[in-house]
Parts: C-alpha cells; structure tokens; sequence
C-alpha cells in the first residue's frame, strides 16, 4: 500500500462502510508487502473516521515484516494505535465481533 493506491482505497472502503453499515471492517493484509508514510497516514485517518462512526478497523495476516514494524515502533507514523489494531488470525477478530 503507497501514495499512489491509497485514496482510492480509502475512497472505496467509504463507499462499503456507507452502504453496508459494518461494525468491523477486517482488512486481509497477507498480499501487503510495504506501507509507505502516505499510506499510513491514510490508514490512521480512515481509522479516526470509522471510529466516530462506529466501525472498527482491523488487520488480519499481516506479514511478520510489517507486523514486527508496527510493533517494534510505536512512536512513528504507525503510532499506538496501529499497534492495537494488529489481528494475526481473521477468527480473533470474529470472536471480538461477537462479544457484546
């Protein structure tokens, strides 16, 4: 995910969450090699969004490259936040999806 992807895919996830209403949007990342300063900025701001609509944003099977940046730094781009949101397995995040 880089500059050149990334308000196209924020604009696409809009147009999901706005006509489908979604309490978790869980975005599968195993194909996600890399994501560029734009990108993650996108992604914090598309979180921020979600969240004060009532959706929430996770990651699923993100590769242990990515993971391991995210949560080897939480002080950058990624921030905190982005080491909250990191789901190794897409169940955990369905498991969560159920609690009330």
């Amino acid at each position: 995910m880089f500059f050149a992807n990334a308000g196209a895919f924020r604009l696409q996830i809009r147009k999901l969450v706005r006509e489908r209403q979604p309490q978790w949007v869980v975005l599968q990342c195993e194909a996600v090699t890399d994501v560029d300063v734009t990108a993650a900025e996108m992604l914090e701001q598309l979180d921020n969004e979600l969240n004060a609509a009532g959706t929430h944003l996770a990651f699923a099977e993100m590769r242990s490259r990515l993971k391991d940046l995210t949560l080897r730094r939480p002080h950058d781009q990624y921030g905190e936040r982005a080491r909250a949101l990191v789901v190794a397995e897409v169940d955990r995040v369905a498991c969560a999806w159920r609690e009330p």
